[in-house]
């Protein structure tokens, strides 16, 4: 049944296939729909290849406590024309802000 398990295919799996989910945002949604329980992570040993994590949770736990302090939620304090927003995949300098790159690339002034 190709409506169960985000079409996953075992036998593409075991001839090497990691997913066995056909397509990118297929394999998004799956690993997004299906994380299961949150889990305590203050036991948890991350490294360098987790600074992407590392700085996501810093970002976050940063704007709980400006929430609670009375600041506007993360992504309210300006606002944005949501139906222009695009994903965007480009190779930059280190130096140059992300910011910089996608739909509002040509709106981006630098503080």
């Amino acid at each position: 049944d190709e409506t169960r398990d985000y079409g996953q295919d075992r036998a593409a799996m075991k001839a090497g296939d990691w997913s066995g989910i056909v397509g990118i945002p297929n394999q998004d949604m799956a690993c997004q729909e299906s994380m299961g329980a949150i889990v305590d992570r203050r036991r948890e040993h991350l490294g360098t290849s987790d600074v992407a994590v590392i700085r996501m949770r810093r970002r976050m736990l940063e704007n709980v406590r400006g929430f609670l302090a009375g600041k506007p939620p993360i992504g309210l304090e300006r606002d944005l024309p949501y139906g222009r927003i695009r994903s965007e995949q480009k190779v930059i300098p280190k130096d140059q802000p992300w910011q910089s790159v996608g739909a509002f690339a040509d709106e981006f002034v630098e503080s």
